[in-house]
């Protein structure tokens, strides 16, 4: 096919991308070059910012209205006490984790931590928390000098594993595999895995279930984020 055509979105001089509108549009494109330096990280919207009421609960602005809806996200940054245990959502906190000062999980989970199995998710796959109390062994991944992951066959094998260390820059977005998508039907449709679109089950957060793409193609037409 054609190469995308790049452009220079205005107040960003050295950044060109395909897509300008989707600099500062309210959503983090958490990835490159539009989560880099010279795009102001995609114009601000990556940056974390204060939810209303918790002046000390940096977020990303539009996961802010996890705060307080009536779901406990068990997991840092939302049950913290920055950001009033999520809002009052969660009514267990997190806490630290023996032997790991800095690793902090909700009490009933602290048994998964060196437990002889691989949790490969934050908080538990994480440095803070010696790689799942050492039950995730990070390997290098060939052509990645700087990415390290317990599978490292994920990398790049066509489904977006949106976790660290998965997608990150030093795994380059898990191999492009979370670089978003257009979506057939959604010219205005960017996601990580088309194939979620429409697939008969809600994928509840962006960008997926969003106008730009049918609120997951009706997948989520009962969700509080539709019309």
């Amino acid at each position: 096919g054609e190469d995308c055509p790049v452009e220079v979105p205005e107040g960003y001089p050295n950044c060109t991308i395909a897509y300008p509108n989707r600099i500062g549009d309210g959503k983090c494109d958490n990835f490159l070059p539009y989560n880099s330096d010279i795009c102001g990280y995609d114009g601000g919207d990556c940056i974390p910012k204060a939810v209303e009421g918790y002046p000390n609960c940096l977020i990303i602005q539009e996961f802010h209205h996890h705060i307080g809806d009536g779901e406990c996200y068990g997991y840092v940054p939302y049950n913290t006490p920055e950001c009033g245990y999520d809002g009052g959502d969660c009514d267990d906190p997190l806490k630290a984790v023996d032997g790991y000062p800095n690793c902090f999980t909700l009490q009933d989970d602290h048994y998964m931590i060196g437990d002889g199995d691989c949790d490969d998710s934050p908080p538990y796959n994480m440095l803070e928390c010696g790689y799942d109390g050492g039950d995730c062994t990070p390997e290098s991944v060939s052509g990645y000098s700087n990415c390290f992951v317990h599978y490292p066959d994920a990398i790049g094998d066509g489904h977006c594993y949106d976790i660290p260390p998965y997608n990150t820059l030093e795994c380059e977005y898990d191999g492009g595999d979370c670089v978003p998508k257009a979506v057939d039907g959604y010219p205005d449709c960017f996601v990580p895995s088309t194939q979620w679109i429409g697939d008969g089950k809600c994928d509840h957060e962006p960008p997926y279930n969003t106008p730009e793409c049918g609120y997951d193609a009706g997948d989520c037409k009962n969700s509080p984020l539709s019309p």
